[in-house]
Formats: structure tokens, C-alpha cells, sequence
């Protein structure tokens, strides 16, 4: 009898242990990269499905969940065209290598605890034998995403408090996370939802400093209606506050005529002191004040009009409640001498007319306005101050009636 139960019992443990399963799970990656803020107030993102090995992938249904930091922007609630996420297009089109029926559909904001913004995409589902069979080593774009922001777009946020796929990862399980489900060889609708196969890469965004900029060109401000005669376009660079003080990046951006203020965003820089130069082909470049300012990740201001200590050497000019940049440093040497000079009076000769660098008033004709003001900064030989520029060197540099850029 023994002998009996120890047979049956072989044989059970031999079923058992050469029992096969009846599904095999197909690979694939899913990673959020491409990471790109396009202005102040958008950013993008591709999120990119990648199938790995060889076994058939007969796609039944799919959804995907972000969560992001608030610090990231303020991001409205709606739904559609209005929602603060939505798909990325060219020409009216979703940018997707999918066709509408494969894409995740209504992308849309929900709020994570109060400290936390959340990306939805609404899961879809297509009956068996009709689902997308998904190739083997291609790389799909489900979209390009765009996030759109009413104030500006703070990627440093990321750095600290992660882009992440909301996924099974997550514990306790969280009841609206990301899926993707296919059709099993039985064709029953199987999960497959694997957090270990899903990354977010942002190595394409890197904190940016935007600097909400104030200034005012001698020759266009007018003291009397405390605007400016015409909106006026300058460049901005980015120097490091120690030695040689070299330029890191620039940003080019107008000036408007009513608020005096110009948006400069510039890319991949961290929180840090900088110098600010700034100038165009009229006006005398300019450096911000002594010792750099110290300009942090997201939105910074700074204001040149209201005294002469935002500039470097007090290098401002006051006109009316405001200090000015000084104008006339037309051939661009960084001092107003009498080369400029000379320029602005062979233009008044042949009465110049039109945007001409020697038009310093912005009236658009070269006259006795332009030539006072270019007149009384060559007298006074007016000229770039900076960090590192000795009393000595700037002595010699009035003598030869010249300034060398460096």
C-alpha cells in the first residue's frame, strides 16, 4: 500500500513540476525623453513605446500617468484644446507615429495632493483580433506632449522632485496609474504593465534663468510721458562674476516701449552670480552692478532705471525720475568719442532719414538732436566700465582715444 501512495505522489509532483505556462509575457520600454522647453511658458516631451524581443504583441488597450512637481508652473483643470497637456502638433496634427485610433486619447491635468500635478491619458480598448501588432525593435512615438504654463515654465523643479510614470511600481498601488495591456495567445486582455521597463530621461532640459529686464536708452526715453519712443531691441550676455569674466550665454530680446522691460531667458545655467553687459548698435554697453547679482533658476528681475549703482561704475546717465543707458557709441569701440561724433554729423550733412544707427532719437532722421547727444558724450569721452579694468589701463585707454573688447 506504501508503496502505491509513494508512486501517486511521483507522479503528482512530476505533473506539477513539468507543468508549462500558458502565456509568455512580451518585453518592451517605455521611456519619457526629449525633454524640451520651447518658451517661457511651454515645455515638450516624447514618450516613446519600444517592443523588445520576438514574441507577438497583439496591443488591446494602453494609458499613461505622470506625475510632476507644482513648482513646475501653474497649470489650469480644463479638458480638450484647453488643457494645460496636450498632444504636440505640426500643421494641425498630432505629432505621433500612431493613428488616432492608437493613441491614448484626452490627455488632461488632475491634481496629486496639493503638491503634485498629474498627466492623464484616457486607456482605450480595441476588440481581439483587431488590435495593432506592435514590430519588434522599433521605436514608436505614442506623442509628443506639450505642457503648457500661465506663468513661466520652472524646469529646476525637476531636478529636486522627479518627472515620473505613475506605474505598478508605486505602494499602495495607485487605483489611476499607467497600463499596458495586450491580447494573450487565449485572446483574453492580459497586463503586462512592467514599472522596471519604464525611465524618464530629462537630460535634454537643464535649469534656465529667465531675467525680466529694465532699461532705457538716453536718446529714445522720454522723461515728460515716461515712455519710450519706440520699442528698442538689445542683446544681454551672461558673464561669470570672477576672472576674465568671460560671456557664458546670450539672449536677445525687445524692449518695450511702456514697461521698459525685455524677457531674457538663458539656457543650462545654474543658480549663481553673474554679470549682466548689455547693449546694442547705439547704445554704450553696460554692465550690471559691482560684485555680479546673484540670479537663481526661473524668474529674476533686475532694473538699470532705478539708480546709478545698478550699473557697474555708476555708468548710467539720469534723465528725468530715470537712469539711462548712455547712446551714441555708434561704431561700437565702447566709448563715445570723436569718431561717433564724426559719423552723426556727415548723416546730419546728408540729412540721413530712416532707422540708421546714427539716428539716436529713433525719429528716424539724423539732426541737431542726435548730434547733441553724440556731441555731449564725446566731450565727456564717456565710455565702457567693467570689472578688472585698472585706474592706470583705463587712463591710458582715454589717451589712445580707444577701448579694446575683449
Amino acid at each position: 500500500m506504501r508503496k502505491y501512495l509513494i508512486l501517486i505522489k511521483f507522479l503528482i509532483l512530476s505533473q506539477i513540476s513539468f507543468a508549462q505556462p500558458t502565456t509568455i509575457i512580451p518585453q518592451y520600454t517605455l521611456v519619457a525623453k526629449n525633454f524640451n522647453q520651447v518658451n517661457t511658458y511651454q515645455m515638450t516631451f516624447d514618450l516613446i513605446f519600444t517592443k523588445t524581443d520576438s514574441i507577438p504583441l497583439e496591443l488591446s488597450a494602453w494609458g499613461f500617468i505622470f506625475r510632476i512637481p507644482v513648482g513646475i508652473g501653474t497649470l489650469g483643470f480644463l479638458t480638450g484644446e484647453n488643457s494645460s497637456f496636450v498632444y504636440d502638433s505640426s500643421g494641425g496634427d498630432a505629432i505621433s507615429d500612431l493613428s488616432v485610433g492608437l493613441r491614448p486619447r484626452n490627455p488632461s491635468v488632475a491634481n496629486s495632493g496639493g503638491t503634485h500635478y498629474e498627466l492623464r491619458t484616457i486607456t482605450f480598448t480595441i476588440g481581439t483580433g483587431g488590435g495593432f501588432l506592435l514590430p519588434q525593435g522599433v521605436p514608436l512615438l505614442i506623442g509628443r506632449f506639450k505642457l503648457k504654463s500661465t506663468t513661466p515654465i520652472n524646469v529646476s523643479a525637476l531636478i529636486p522632485d522627479k518627472f515620473i510614470i505613475r506605474d505598478s511600481c508605486e505602494s499602495p498601488l495607485p487605483a489611476a496609474r499607467t497600463r499596458v495591456i495586450f491580447y494573450n495567445e487565449n485572446s483574453f486582455s492580459q497586463e503586462i504593465t512592467r514599472c522596471s521597463s519604464h525611465s524618464v530621461d530629462i537630460s535634454g532640459i537643464y535649469p534656465i534663468i529667465v531675467i525680466n529686464l529694465k532699461l532705457a536708452s538716453e536718446g529714445l526715453y522720454d522723461p515728460v510721458s515716461d515712455v519710450g519712443l519706440r520699442k528698442d531691441i538689445v542683446t544681454a550676455f551672461l558673464r561669470n562674476a570672477s576672472p576674465p569674466y568671460l560671456i557664458i550665454d546670450s539672449s536677445r530680446s525687445v524692449i518695450d516701449s511702456i514697461s521698459h522691460t525685455g524677457i531674457f531667458n538663458f539656457l543650462n545655467r545654474p543658480t549663481g552670480t553673474y554679470y549682466l553687459s548689455v547693449d546694442n548698435e547705439k547704445i554704450l554697453e553696460t554692465w550690471s552692478e559691482n560684485g555680479g547679482t546673484v540670479f537663481i533658476n526661473g524668474s529674476n528681475n533686475y532694473d538699470f532705471t532705478l539708480w546709478a549703482s545698478k550699473a557697474y561704475g555708476d555708468n548710467l546717465v539720469l534723465k528725468g525720475g530715470r537712469y539711462c543707458f548712455y547712446t551714441g557709441d555708434v561704431n561700437n569701440d565702447q566709448i563715445i568719442d570723436s569718431e561717433d561724433l564724426a559719423m552723426v554729423e556727415n548723416d546730419v550733412f546728408i540729412y540721413t532719414t530712416g532707422d540708421v544707427i546714427t539716428n539716436l532719437n529713433g525719429d528716424n532722421i539724423v539732426d541737431i538732436d542726435d548730434l547733441a547727444i553724440a556731441d555731449r558724450n564725446a566731450e565727456n569721452l564717456v565710455m565702457t566700465e567693467r570689472p578688472g579694468q585698472t585706474l592706470q589701463k583705463r587712463n591710458n585707454l582715454l589717451k589712445k582715444n580707444q577701448f579694446v573688447k575683449k
